[in-house]
């Protein structure tokens, strides 16, 4: 008895004459045509059937009058037509008793046109390729007065270097707010073997965060290190029936299986001003002697303000715990000094979150697809 799991529902006994056919088109940002199918099948083939007809989502090789296109599935729905039919029925088409009509409805979008058919689905180049603004909430730390500034001061229209965002009297300014910045989106095919699950795994949950520790070429643009981010890594298995005629020794013959494969979706955040980002060093402690120590400040003899540990301010009617957050010196052992203006001057730690990657291990894709 046949395996009804391994039937060819697109073979001249179940495909019914004149199918498939193209329905209807829809031309917006994809090119998506509706794709109808009508099989006649035994009732237990239904299950089967559904098995059988590709997911939304999946990628799908096609023979269009004689050229092999690959589609992306968006949508398949499936529909009984008739009961089963009681006799076999003659003339321009010949139904087979005790089957049932089977209408598929599939709406596609056209990935690459003039394929060939033994090219495997992980060597389509990346597709629903997107490069698309997004808006990211900041906390800028540095700015570039422009006219009008009371620091800037007159005879200049901007700064031509980024100076501490911090008010006159040197205390930093809150200001959060929002820039724009570049998301790339796409997605490729993996071949599915162990090694490429495992690698599927590492970047959908150890590479979010981190940026690139070097140059990468990418959709045509070289991204200088650590102006790129990788933002998010989805992926999941899939598997496509393939049949095609070939020729071997001078023979016709048909090749057919299946393809495993991962089909993965990949997020990029770009940066053109870099993802590392300034930290203000600022605080209330000191490295001291005997470890970090708390930060007093009193009135030297000069009349200046001075600062120390608790045993210098010991001797000072005025000595009191520093009360708000100073810049500290490069090695953290007293507070930052004062500029020609007065003010302490700024110092900061700079870095970003996560450990830089080598987005050169990702493979991807030189330049963006122009299909």
């Amino acid at each position: 008895m046949p395996n009804l799991w391994q039937t060819n529902f697109e073979d001249a006994e179940h495909l019914l004459a004149g199918f498939p056919k193209f329905d209807s088109a829809r031309l917006a940002e994809e090119r998506v045509i509706t794709m109808e199918k009508v099989y006649q099948i035994a009732p237990a083939e239904f299950v089967p059937l559904i098995m059988a007809l590709p997911k939304k989502g999946r990628v799908h090789l096609i023979d269009v009058d004689g050229v092999w296109c690959w589609f992306q599935i968006e949508s398949v729905s499936v529909e009984r037509l008739s009961g089963l039919l009681p006799s076999a029925i003659t003339g321009a088409e010949t139904l087979r008793a005790d089957t049932i009509l089977v209408r598929a409805e599939l709406k596609m979008s056209l990935l690459k046109q003039s394929a060939d058919p033994a090219v495997p689905p992980w060597d389509l180049p990346c597709y629903r390729f997107r490069a698309a603004p997004v808006t990211v909430r900041t906390a800028p730390r540095v700015f570039y007065p422009t006219e009008g500034d009371p620091v800037l001061g007159t005879g200049a229209a901007a700064s031509l270097a980024p100076m501490p965002l911090v008010n006159t009297a040197g205390v930093p300014l809150s200001a959060v707010g929002s820039r724009v910045l570049t998301r790339f989106s796409f997605n490729y095919n993996m071949r599915s073997t162990p090694a490429n699950y495992a690698r599927a795994l590492d970047c959908a949950w150890l590479w979010p965060g981190h940026t690139n520790a070097a140059p990468v070429l990418f959709a045509g643009i070289e991204f200088p290190p650590l102006t790129l981010m990788f933002e998010s890594f989805s992926f999941e298995y899939c598997e496509e029936g393939y049949s095609y005629p070939a020729v071997a020794d001078g023979a016709e013959t048909v090749v057919s299986g299946i393809w495993s494969y991962l089909k993965c979706a990949v997020r990029l955040l770009a940066d053109p001003l870099s993802f590392a980002r300034n930290y203000m060093n600022v605080g209330a402690h000191r490295i001291g002697r005997g470890g970090i120590e708390r930060l007093w400040q009193w009135t030297d003899d000069a009349g200046n303000l001075a600062f120390g540990s608790y045993l210098d301010a010991l001797s000072r009617a005025d000595a009191q715990e520093v009360s708000e957050n100073l810049f500290l010196n490069e090695s953290g052992t007293a507070p930052s000094p004062l500029g020609a203006d007065g003010r302490q001057i700024p110092t900061f730690r700079r870095g970003v979150l996560e450990e830089p990657y080598d987005f050169n291990l990702l493979g991807l894709p030189a330049e963006a697809p122009l299909e």
